[in-house]
Formats: structure tokens, sequence, C-alpha cells
């Protein structure tokens, strides 16, 4: 259900029927054919999105009627709305030009019928096809207002909107016609069959009232179809978005006094991100209670403690919205909003619904006092449960209770967000990316620890094997009188062991790949699940079938080959008798061996040395082997270390450059009155309690901490220093218990610059490896600096500025940026009033950009900021003042909620006269 403020809709107030002179088509006569022609009119209106139209046939009233059964019967039958204006376009003499008359809605037809006597026109009958041959009228716009006027029915229930068209002939705006023109009781026209943006630079200056001889006041202008086809090829073709709560010609005169915020010549621009409503199911002050929130600007108003605070608070406690953190204890305004939820929801079981929409998609979260539970659902979905922090990724709002706002300025966290929450998904998406690399420059650091480790247990095992192979030469040399058989049967012994450790070498493989065939079969075996992968409802579902059965298809006969290839596991393959003759070989030769052994008894002890010797070779050199695959695996670690934290600078480079944009726009929206900057480096504080933690048991002071920080700020890359410090420290954490004690300690550059050596030793006994990781992966925090200009003064600490004056400026940049829902109770409480009618003036181009949502007591941020929506606030009871309740709803155009601004709001009739003077209210 949408709200009762108002809204934009598409009209089209120049619409010929088939009754016009000039029509294009086949005309309907009859009673029957000018039904069915207004039931094709108003379906037309409805597939082409147009909200309204006005029936403007030349000196003619007659078609009215029809299209007006013929859109309330559609609004019966589909409930769709479509508002036609009866209207009359008139020729007049003086000077020679043409105008629309458009009347209200709901005017009575009576009245309606009895303009065109009054103008002087006699036109055709009813019954016949078309009407009257067009004169021009011996009038000016002055005779015709006269005239009008001295029906009561139509007094106040009409505008003339005069063609202002330049040059044409039957325009107002041609030349000469400046001192006509200037004196034209109206405030609004229209543009036939063109648009706004066509019309010269020149000519848009005249209607916007900036050519003083012309005119000092803007037009509203219209475009406008001058449909007069059967086909409605033209019907809406040139339009124009209104706003209104209520249809009526009163609200298209508003709307041309206050044209920028009402009229758009284009689909006007409207917040992607708004809150729709909330509901609330019970509460102990406001009871049940379902307001549904406008897209723009939302208005509560009230006396004093009617609920206007309450329900704000429950939609920031419906939406999860996280208390803004400070580094005291909870301030005053947190506590009450704490306080409100326990004591006017939790007590009776309260549920509060808030549904918003994020661009055209509609959620909704619904959140109990009674389990705690959240449930949030997206379109149609079946709502389920879910986190604060999911809803708040969702809808991150920014909202200030009372007096929060000039607060903030005293809170570096909530300054901060004003440069993140523009650019959130970006820093999002580079935390992302830094998590990542941080993973794998993790898996680097043990990878490259790994490498060391197994370079040096290669280096090892070659010394080992060389120191082998000669002790098994040397014992060979010592056996002088063996038979030459024998010799030769202990030289190949070796090579023998190695042909057997071959044969196992092979037999592991084999098995290998046949488990890879077995998990490849296994793979094939899942085909049918292509099935439930198709996307449902796609374009291309024809193609995604014949693409599954391809796929399935190839797959099913890569199987079939894959089981009929047994040739590894039959019984006697030839690979298998290969290998076994390699056996019998290496057998036959143990045989040898062991005869060599028992014949040589005095060689005992030397041919059992020399036996132990090659086998270790064998060992030795399997190990080698091992060794030289893992480090083969690891390929380089070191090399893929440095391109890691290449990446990881680049992260920070690009998170830099991000918060250094925003500084600059932050800047630039508040007009120079902040002044934000990002700081040469890092949060040094943050970065040295960090560091002072890991160090922790070095016996490392606070002072050579600090000192090792201020290496980074004096540097012209600090990130990049920062890392050829972390380059060191690893060093540093590399270095064996040996080299701790030795005096020798590596070239440490940044290190031996605030650290002595005895500092550095006891560091390298503390620092592991995980702590090393924590270092190198502890993620630098950018920190803008805030400053504030003072009219006409120098650039102060921004919390030195009043709190006046942090509110006022931090308010302007909230109306200048594009974002979330905005939700301030009372902003009035935290600006000066010389900057309210300032602020009043940004609203009109803030809503546009995010959804505003204020609780107020001052009529001129409701009133000359145009509030789409009002919410009047009072008491159920009005004797004990013990209950809350919604009064009444809509905009500043509708009686009930004029009557209230100006009773209940300060300054309600001042905010109105103001509004008058300059709009004409």
């Amino acid at each position: 259900m949408r709200d009762n403020g108002a809204h934009f809709h598409r009209c089209d107030f120049q619409v010929h029927s088939p009754r016009d002179i000039n029509w294009n088509g086949t005309r309907a006569v009859t009673e029957s054919e000018r039904k069915s022609y207004a039931e094709d009119f108003i379906r037309h209106c409805i597939d082409t999105g147009l909200h309204a139209v006005a029936i403007t046939d030349h000196h003619d009233v007659v078609f009215f009627q029809y299209i007006k059964e013929a859109a309330l019967e559609a609004e019966q039958t589909d409930g769709v709305l479509v508002t036609v204006f009866p209207g009359v376009e008139v020729s007049i003499a003086r000077p020679s030009a043409q105008l629309l008359l458009l009347f209200d809605p709901d005017i009575d037809i009576t009245a309606y019928r009895s303009v065109l006597p009054k103008l002087g026109i006699t036109p055709s009958l009813d019954s016949e096809a078309q009407t009257c041959a067009i004169t021009q009228l011996d009038l000016s716009v002055q005779d015709i207002v006269s005239r009008l006027n001295e029906t009561p029915e139509l007094v106040e229930r009409y505008i003339v909107l005069p063609n202002v068209k330049p040059d044409g002939h039957k325009t107002f705006m041609r030349r000469g016609n400046h001192t006509i023109f200037s004196k034209l009781p109206c405030v609004g026209g229209y543009v036939e069959g063109v648009t706004y943006e066509s019309i010269r630079a020149s000519d848009r200056r005249i209607l916007e009232g900036k050519i003083p001889e012309w005119s000092s006041r803007a037009y509203g202008v219209f475009q406008t179809s001058d449909a007069r086809d059967a086909d409605f090829s033209e019907l809406g073709r040139f339009s124009t978005w209104v706003k209104w709560t209520r249809p009526s010609t009163e609200a298209i005169r508003q709307a041309c006094l206050s044209q920028d915020c009402r009229i758009s010549h284009d689909t006007p621009s409207l917040p992607k991100v708004h809150i729709d409503g909330i509901e609330v199911s019970a509460s102990r002050f406001l009871g049940p209670v379902d307001v549904k929130m406008n897209p723009q600007f939302n208005a509560l108003i009230g006396g004093r403690g009617t609920g206007k605070s309450s329900l704000l608070e429950y939609i920031r406690w419906g939406l999860c919205d996280q208390p803004v953190e400070f580094e005291t204890d909870l301030p005053t305004f947190e506590k009450k909003r704490t306080d409100l939820v326990k004591n006017t929801l939790e007590n009776v079981g309260g549920v509060v619904t808030v549904r918003w929409s994020i661009n055209g998609v509609p959620h909704a979260v619904v959140r109990s006092t009674v389990d705690h539970s959240i449930q949030l659902s997206i379109a149609d979905s079946t709502p389920r449960l879910a986190t604060a922090d999911e809803v708040r990724s969702l809808l991150p709002i920014q909202a200030y209770s009372q007096k929060q706002l000039s607060t903030v300025g005293v809170n570096v966290q909530e300054l901060r967000r004003f440069i993140e929450l523009p650019i959130q998904e970006k820093l999002r998406s580079l935390k992302d990316k830094f998590e990542g690399t941080s993973t794998g420059v993790r898996q680097d650091l043990v990878a490259d620890r790994e490498y060391k480790r197994y370079l040096r247990s290669l280096s090892e095992h070659r010394s080992s094997l060389a120191s082998l192979r000669e002790q098994s030469k040397a014992l060979r040399e010592q056996m002088v009188d063996l038979s030459p058989e024998d010799q030769q049967t202990l030289k190949l012994h070796q090579q023998f062991m190695q042909d057997r450790t071959f044969v196992e070498k092979v037999y592991a493989y084999v098995n290998r790949v046949r488990e890879q065939q077995r998990l490849l079969l296994e793979v094939c075996e899942e085909v049918d699940g292509l099935e439930p992968m198709a996307p449902s409802g796609s374009s291309n579902e024809v193609l995604i079938r014949l693409a599954i059965q391809q796929v399935g298809k190839k797959v099913l006969d890569f199987k079939e080959k894959l089981s009929t290839i047994n040739s590894l596991s039959m019984p006697d393959p030839d690979w298998q008798e290969t290998l076994a003759t390699i056996k019998d070989s290496c057998d036959e030769h143990d045989v040898k061996y062991q005869s060599a052994l028992a014949r040589n008894k005095a060689y005992h002890e030397t041919l059992k040395q020399l036996s132990d010797i090659e086998d270790r070779i064998v060992q030795t050199e399997s190990l080698i082997e091992t060794t030289e695959d893992k480090l083969k695996a690891l390929g380089n670690p070191s090399e893929d270390l440095k391109r890691k934290l290449y990446d990881l600078k680049q992260i920070y480079a690009e998170e830099r450059e991000l918060y250094q944009h925003q500084c600059a726009s932050l800047t630039a929206l508040s007009g120079g009155q902040i002044e934000a900057a990002l700081a040469p480096v890092a949060d040094m504080s943050d970065l040295s309690t960090f560091i002072r933690e890991t160090f922790q048991g070095a016996n490392i002071t606070s002072e050579k901490i600090n000192s090792l920080c201020n290496i980074l700020l004096e540097s012209e890359d600090p990130f990049a220093k920062w890392l050829s410090v972390l380059a060191e420290l690893r060093t540093v954490c590399e270095l064996t218990s040996e080299n701790i004690e030795s005096h020798d300690l590596p070239d440490l550059e940044n290190l031996r610059g605030v650290f002595i050596e005895t500092e550095i030793r006891r560091l390298a006994l503390r620092l592991d490896l995980d702590k090393y990781s924590s270092l190198l992966l502890y993620r630098l925090k950018q920190k803008p600096i805030f400053k504030y200009r003072v009219p006409g003064g120098e650039a102060i600490d921004f919390t030195d500025a009043s709190a006046g004056q942090q509110a006022s400026a931090l308010l302007g940049v909230l109306l200048s940026i594009e974002g979330p829902p905005l939700i301030i109770d009372q902003p009035e409480d935290d600006l000066d009033n010389a900057v309210i009618s300032q602020i009043a003036n940004k609203i009109w181009d803030a809503k546009r950009k995010r959804q505003l949502i204020f609780s107020s007591h001052n009529a001129n941020l409701v009133v000359n900021g145009d509030a789409e929506l009002v919410v009047q606030f009072g008491y159920s009871n009005s004797a004990d003042h013990s209950k809350g309740t919604v009064l009444s709803e809509g905009s500043i155009d509708v009686p009930v909620v004029k009557d209230a601004i100006t009773t209940v709001m300060e300054g309600g009739d001042s905010a109105f006269k103001l509004r008058q003077e300059k709009y004409g209210f």
C-alpha cells in the first residue's frame, strides 16, 4: 500500500477526442462507439504508464464524461487509477494565442459544461460527430479569469495554462509580447509536441524568470502531446511528471510554484533505497502502529512526548542500526534508546516489522522482543533467520537521535563514517582482496620456511651421499684377494639395489594411476547432476536442454571407454612381465651376493660395513630424490611471497587513493566548511600498540617502539618502508640459536637505527613465524584528519568548533551525498537558527538522492523543505497524555496537515507566510 504523501504522476495535459476537427482516424459518434473508444483510451494510458490526462478539446467539453467513466470502471476492475482532468482548449484574440483551461477532476459536471457559454462559445450538439468551427474569442486571459470567477462552483477549481512554446503562431512567447507576458495572471504554461530541454536556452531563461522585461517569476512548464490520433500513437509521447498528494488544479498550481521540487520533464530521480514503512504489533505507549513512508522527505510532527522519537527509534532498532562506538561510557541518548525498547516493547512482547526497497526489490525484517529473533525476507522469499550484521549490510542507514548530531564532531569513529559510507562496497571488496592475499602470504611463508628447510636437508643428504660413496670405495679397495667373480658381484650390488627400488616405484605409480581412474569414474557418475544445474525460466531453455544432452552423452561415452581400459590390472600385462624379469634378476643377484659373503668370512666385518653403507647410499639417494620432488612441488615460494607482498602494497595504495578522493569529496560537499585530509601515514597509535603486544616479553621499551613507528612517518613511501622493516624482522625471526648468540648479526639498517644488539637478540628469541605473520599482515588503518573552516577565518580542529557549527556542517554534507535513508530526530536541536532556512533549501536537492525521515518541531524545515509526507502525532487520550497515536498523514498541501503544522509546530504561521511570499502557497 502506498503512503498518503505526495508522489510524482506522469501526466499529459493536452489530449483531444474524436470530436476534434483535426482528428486523425475513425470518429466515435454513437454512445457505444464513444464508450468503446473511452475504454480503449484508458487501457492505452495504463499500458503506457500514464497516470493522469486532461481532455482538452478545442471549444468542446463532451468527451470528458465518457473518459472519466471508463477510468472509474478500470479502477474498480483492475485497481489502476488514471486521473482524468476536465479541460478545454481556447483560442483568444487579445493577443492571438491559445491556452488550456483545466478543472478539478471532481468538478460539478454542470459547472464544467457552463464554461463554454460563459466564454461566448456555442458548441455543436453532443450527438454530432465533431465540434464547432474554431473562432478566436475576443477575450484576454484576464477576461476569461473574470468570467469563470462569476460561477461560485468554479472559483479556485481551475487553472489557466497559456501556450508558451517559443515562436509559434498560437503562443504567448512571441517577439513583442513581453509586456503582455509579464502581466499574465498565470503560474504555468504548456509546450506542445516538444521537450522542454529542446527549447533554446535564451527562451528557457525567460520561462525561468531570469529576463525581467518578460517576467521576474519562473513558470511551471508542462510538456504535452496535443494527441489527436485514433491509434493513440502520440498519446503521452511528450509528458510531464507532476507531484501531488491528491489530484486537483490547486496541486498543479503548487507544482508550478515549486517546480524544482514538483515538476520533472524526465522520469524523476528518486532514491533507489528507501524504507517503505514500519509496523509495530504492540507498544506500551503508541499501541499498534503502521506507518507507510514516502521515498523522499518524511516529517514526523506533533507535541512533545507524542511518540515521534519512539517511532524513529523503533525503525533503528528494527533495522539493527548499530550504536556509534564511543570511547567513553554509553551516551545518554543511546541509553534512552535501549531503555525505550526495553520499557515500551519488551514488556508487551512487541514485534517490529520494517519494510524497505532496494532498486525496486522489496525487503522486510521482522524483529521480535519475545524470542529476540530476526527474520529477513527478500522479494517473495520465505522469511528466514538472519543476523544483525546481515540486516545492516543490506540497509546501512545513517541515523541520529536528539542532540546526537552535535556530538559527532568529538567522535572520530563517527566522522570516519562520513568518509567510509559512500565507498563501503569498494572498501569491503579491498578487504576481501586483502584477506585473500593474506591467506596466500601465510601459505607462502610456511612454504618458504619448508623450502629453506628442504634446501638445508638436501645439502646435508648430498654431503652424506658423497661421504658414503667414498667409504664404499675405500672398503672395496681393502679387499684385494677376492676372486674376480666375487668382486664383480659386490661391485654390482648397489646397482641391483637401485633396480629393485625402481620396481617398487613403478608399482607405486601404477597404484596412483588406478586410484585416479577410480576417481574419474566416480566423477562420471555425477553426470545426472547436470539437470538440476539448469536455470528455471531461462530464455535459452532449449539450448540449455540440448547442452545437457550433448555433455551427458560425451561423459557417458568417456565413462564406458574408461571402464574398458583394464590393461593396468590384467593378470599378466606386458609391463608386469617386464618388471618381474627385473625383479628376478635382482633376486638372482642377491643369491650370488649372499654366496660371496659366505665364501669370504675373513672380510665378514668389512663386507657387513660395506653392505650397511650401500644400503644407506640407496636410502640417501631416495631421500635426495624425495627432497628434490618436494622442492619442485613448492616451486619458488620466495618469489611468490614477493609478488603477494607487492599485491598488498597495491591494495594499500588503492585504499589510500579511495580515502583521499573521499576526503576531497567531503570537503567539496561541505562547501569548504569541513576540511578533510588523509594523514601522511596510517594510524600510528594503533600500529604501535600492536607492535608492543607482539614484542611482549622481549623487554623492548615503548619509546623504542615509537621510534620504530617514526621511521614510517619520516618516509616518503611509508608502506614500502614498513615492508622493509618487516623484511628485517623476518631475518631476525629466522636466526638460529647459534646466530642469536653470535656477534655477527646480519645487516639490519632500519632495526639497528632503533635497537641495540642485545635487544635484537632478545627479539629473535621471542619472534616466531606466527607472530611475524601477524605483523606482516597487520592492516594499516587510514587516518583521516578533520578541520573546520571558520567563515572568513582559519581552519581549526573540528573538535574545537562549536556544536552548532559541527552539526550544520555535517548535516550539509549528509544532505549533499547520495546514500541510504537518513534519519534524524529533531535536527533543529543541533542547529543555529541562522542556518535552518539554508538547510530547508538543501532538503530539496537531498531528497532526490536519499530518503529523509526527520522528526521536527521547526515548521521551516517541514514547510519550506516541502515534505512529501507529514505524519502528525498526538495523544489518543488528551486528558492524561498516556497514549500517543497518529492523528493525520499527508503532504503540506492537504488542509488537515496544513492546519496541524500551523497549530502544533513552532513558527508554523511564519513558515507558511514565508512560503507564500516565495511560492504563493
